[in-house]
């Protein structure tokens, strides 16, 4: 049994977190999946990483005491959304904004931006041969190689490790929410109207689609894959259903580590993700196969980091 104390403290937490992409809840559950994917001994070691991070005062906020049953389990989880949780935090700036003026270098992190574009890499498509653009050479697949690289590598500094680290968790699971990996191109949003077309569903107006375990609506194709598992993120709840998930697709022999291949796979879903129309309402079909998708995509998330991290830090 889980104890009650972990499923209070993840309760708090997720009252002090944003609903990010995936949401919380859903790079929690790749997370979750991950971690119990690890070898022991990896385990042990990507524990003692995450207690160099330069904000691990906030990971392990809501943790509970270092005995507790779950304390490891959920700052790993917390480190899975912290890129997404200094998206409002003053400490950090946004590179990308002419206006945004950079803020002072604290101590043990490599960097104070916010790295906005790590959190995906919007490949361009278009259904009506419109104009497109490249994606911006700073995204997704640039911070994944280098994470690899940085983490447990005796040549780079313990936090900017657990820092790259935490990175990882975070971009591992957004490149396998298939809209993180593309930008539709239409005579609307073609440059110069919008250099990003769609920005990756963000622009795909639907009518209002109410959350599952919410109060709130989403009006874009974006928001409405971030949220489709729903919002709830106690212990309790991302245990139970990631256990359905990881025996509805159970852990596969063979575990591609190949990140290029996991964006280009997400970039393949494009047909079924724009398979309805601008502006009206989600049918009952598209929602089904929006949650069986997002389900497998969570798994094979979570399968996918757990391996990297076991081969590298084997």
């Amino acid at each position: 049994m889980l104890k009650r104390l972990g499923a209070v403290s993840l309760t708090l937490l997720i009252l002090v977190m944003p609903a990010q992409a995936w949401n919380s809840k859903g790079h929690m559950l790749v997370a979750y999946i991950a971690y119990k994917n690890l070898d022991p001994a990896v385990r042990q070691k990507v524990d003692a990483v995450l207690e160099r991070h330069p904000d691990f005062d906030k990971l392990r906020q809501f943790a509970g005491p270092p005995n507790s049953q779950n304390y490891h389990l959920i700052i790993f989880m917390t480190a899975a959304t912290w890129p997404d949780l200094i998206r409002n935090d003053d400490r950090f700036y946004d590179e990308t904004d002419s206006d945004s003026i950079p803020t002072k270098l604290l101590d043990g992190y490599p960097s104070m931006k916010r790295f906005t574009r790590w959190h995906y890499i919007d490949l361009p498509f278009t259904q009506d041969n419109s104009q497109v653009t490249e994606p911006s050479p700073v995204n997704a697949y640039k911070l994944l190689r280098a994470a690899r690289w940085a983490v447990n590598n005796p040549k780079v500094r313990p936090s900017y490790q657990a820092y790259f680290l935490s990175w990882m968790l975070h971009v591992a699971g957004d490149v396998h929410q298939p809209l993180h990996c593309t930008s539709r191109f239409t005579q609307e949003l073609s440059p110069p109207i919008n250099p990003d077309g769609d920005r990756g569903g963000n622009e795909f107006k639907i009518q209002p689609f109410p959350v599952f375990e919410a109060t709130f609506t989403v009006d874009n194709l974006h928001s409405f894959w971030d949220n489709i598992l729903g919002t709830r993120r106690d212990v309790q709840t991302i245990s139970a259903l990631a256990g359905e998930i990881m025996t509805q697709y159970p852990k596969p022999t063979n575990i591609s580590t190949d990140e290029e291949g996991w964006i280009k796979e997400s970039f393949g879903f494009r047909d079924n993700l724009y398979s309805i129309q601008p502006l009206t309402a989600v049918p009952e079909t598209y929602v089904k196969n929006a949650k069986k998708l997002a389900r497998q995509r969570v798994a094979i998330g979570g399968y996918r980091l757990a391996e990297v991290l076991n081969q590298t830090f084997k």
